[in-house]
């Protein structure tokens, strides 16, 4: 009998029980077709986690990639997508494929690839990058606005004087 499903399955315990441990809420999602690839839902800090996980010897092939990038694009912008491979079982150097590594790097979506030693690591990195507002990199600042009628991200004013504001960016992360 074929042992993947079992060592898949407990790979994926094994994720929600270091999740858990270190204070991220999870829930391993039922096995069915149509999951989308979503083996494990997350909560950090208020944010949606979203995690498929890869117990595999081979390099992560572009068609998983893609499959959960179309996942994520399901969930709230501000959720994060976690690929995380068994480090014990992959054999392969590198972790993506040629073309699963070039797609990553023109994604839209909060994609990162980890393993389960640098899991919550990881996590806590990216909430922790994409809340930092003092950084200068990721601020866009307009100073003395003055308008008599201002549409701005979704606000609408009239006769405005704005002596400062700072708006933040979406940074990038892959930890891979």
């Amino acid at each position: 009998m074929n042992s993947n499903y079992k060592t898949g399955h407990d790979f994926e315990s094994a994720i929600a029980k270091i999740l858990n441990e270190h204070g991220i809420l999870s829930y391993g999602v039922k096995v069915r077709q149509g999951d989308g690839g979503v083996d494990i839902i997350a909560n950090y800090e208020k944010k949606i986690i979203i995690i498929q996980c890869k117990s595999i010897e081979s390099s992560i092939l572009l068609k998983y990639v893609k499959d959960f990038e179309a996942t994520l694009s399901k969930f709230p912008d501000d959720s994060l997508g976690i690929i995380v491979y068994d480090s014990d079982r992959m054999k392969s150097p590198n972790l993506l494929t040629k073309q699963a590594a070039t797609w990553m790097k023109t994604m839209e979506k909060n994609l990162v690839i980890s393993n389960e030693k640098c899991l919550v690591s990881d996590i806590k990195k990216y909430f922790n990058q994409t809340n930092t507002i003092n950084d200068p990199s990721n601020l866009i600042k307009f100073k003395k606005l003055n308008a008599s009628s201002l549409d701005m991200f979704g606000m609408k004013a009239e006769n405005v004087n704005i002596e400062s504001i700072l708006i933040k960016k979406k940074p990038r992360f892959h930890p891979y």
